[in-house]
């Protein structure tokens, strides 16, 4: 890649009113502001700005002692951007220590920056690339194929239906607000109040239903308020604030359309979609129309991208409403570049723990839609290979294979003496403890474990 430096010159003529970046300045005050940095050549973990010596038309000693403040304040944001582009962690150093073989691999990367065009703007891309080309991106994904887990032979005679038993009479359920008489999967921490936690049942609840659990699906139904939208859970319905839905909740949205034949509900699900959409970035600097999945969402945590359109197409042809996909968003692949083999790169380079269980989420959606493709066979082995010791990372890969039946024998067990049931421990890294010294299945909330031996009884389709 070539590395030379690559300059932005960023143009802000703004109408300014009362403060910016949270310094006073006066009301109603008009001027223009020109930022100028670069992003130079480092390594990726060294990335940073370079002032080129930002300029202001404005008559105010104020705002002109301001400029090295918002130079300062954009490099940071700059910096924060890509480490969150490349690696969603809080910081690096969460990052070399949730997943240290990820944080190896992005510490031989190099970043320079570069024009680009966008949606018939100019803009800054990042460009990033590895030396010497035994670290390059392709060599890096072969080698974690090739050290994916190996089958170890088919699971011999085996009694789910006791193991499926044993779990569910242990999983917590919280009562219902709405109806006395149903209750629901949920979490439970006996210490707090209250008790029962529901903000994640919609993905849980939907991996559920895909397992082929009824409650599960049920629960997933019961999520959808007569507006069409979904909710975390049928208890937070209606709920007012921010993050009352988010990116991740909405996969088991799909889960559940994925399993079950339920036309109407999509349909109602679509014409909120439909209506629900605001010009991005902003009204006042419009680029794109953005649909959503909730309201209140201030930091666009429910907007819906190239993944999410991809699924909501695929589920439309399989109901045949394809027809009620908005026009706009009825090719994801020409839109947002965005199709199902394009897992394979947030299964290399997403970190450890949640991030990664939801690539497999999708991996599993995609293939109960009939998506059977190469690239998801390599996303799953890449999957399985980052976290070999996951049995459902291992069902995606490997399918009916005895290695699963012994993972699930350390990690999925009854004790009488605990409390607290409140991880999904396939969205936990195994390297991951809690404060307590608890390994995620120390406090599993058997749900999960429910989850596994019914996709293992029910042979659910979404293995290779």
């Amino acid at each position: 890649m070539n590395l030379s430096d690559a300059t932005l010159v960023l143009l802000l003529a703004a109408r300014i009113h009362g403060t910016i970046l949270s310094f006073p300045v006066p009301q109603n005050f008009d001027c223009e502001i020109k930022l100028r940095f670069a992003v130079p050549h480092t390594m990726l973990l060294d990335a940073r700005t370079q002032d080129l010596n930002s300029e202001v038309n404005c008559k105010s000693g104020a705002l002109l002692n301001m400029m090295p403040l918002v130079s300062n304040i954009l490099s940071s944001s700059i910096r924060s951007g890509i480490t969150r582009a490349i690696a969603p962690k809080n910081n690096l150093a969460d990052l070399k220590h949730d997943d240290p073989d990820l944080y190896a691999y992005l510490e031989q990367a190099h970043i320079q920056g570069s024009y680009c065009h966008f949606q018939n703007l100019d803009g800054l891309c990042l460009r990033i690339g590895w030396r010497p080309l035994a670290y390059a991106i392709e060599s890096h994904m072969r080698d974690l194929i090739y050290n994916a887990p190996k089958a170890t032979g088919p699971i011999g005679a085996f009694n789910y239906d006791l193991e499926i038993a044993r779990f569910r009479a242990i999983a917590p359920r919280e009562q219902s607000i709405s109806d006395p008489t149903y209750a629901f999967p949920a979490k439970l921490l006996p210490s707090e109040q209250p008790p029962y936690e529901s903000g994640d049942m919609s993905i849980f609840g939907g991996l559920l239903c895909l397992a082929g659990e009824t409650e599960g699906c049920e629960l997933v139904k019961r999520n959808q308020g007569a507006d069409g939208r979904f909710w975390r859970s049928p208890n937070q319905i209606g709920k007012k604030g921010e993050g009352t839905f988010s990116g991740d909740q909405i996969n088991g949205v799909f889960a559940y359309f994925a399993t079950t034949n339920d036309p109407a509900a999509f349909s109602r699900y679509l014409g909120f979609i439909a209506g629900n959409a605001e010009p991005v970035p902003s009204p006042t600097s419009p680029v794109d129309m953005a649909y959503k999945s909730c309201t209140d969402d201030p930091f666009q945590k429910c907007m819906l991208a190239g993944s999410e359109w991809n699924f909501l197409n695929a589920i439309a042809r399989k109901y045949g409403v394809t027809n009620q996909i908005p026009i706009d968003v009825r090719d994801p692949e020409t839109k947002f570049g965005d199709q199902f083999d394009d897992l394979i790169w947030p299964a290399t380079f997403a970190p450890r723990g949640f991030e990664l269980h939801l690539i497999g989420v999708k991996i599993a959606i995609a293939r109960l839609l009939g998506y059977h493709t190469s690239g998801l066979a390599n996303a799953a082995a890449i999957i399985a290979a980052r976290e070999p010791e996951n049995p459902f990372f291992l069902y995606l890969h490997l399918g009916l294979d005895q290695s699963i039946i012994t993972k699930l024998a350390r990690k999925c067990y009854v004790d009488q003496n605990r409390k607290d049931y409140f991880q999904w421990q396939w969205e936990r890294s195994e390297i991951g403890v809690d404060q307590a010294g608890r390994t995620p299945w120390d406090t599993s909330m058997s749900w999960d474990c429910v989850f596994m031996y019914s996709l293992l009884k029910n042979q659910v389709p979404i293995g290779p």
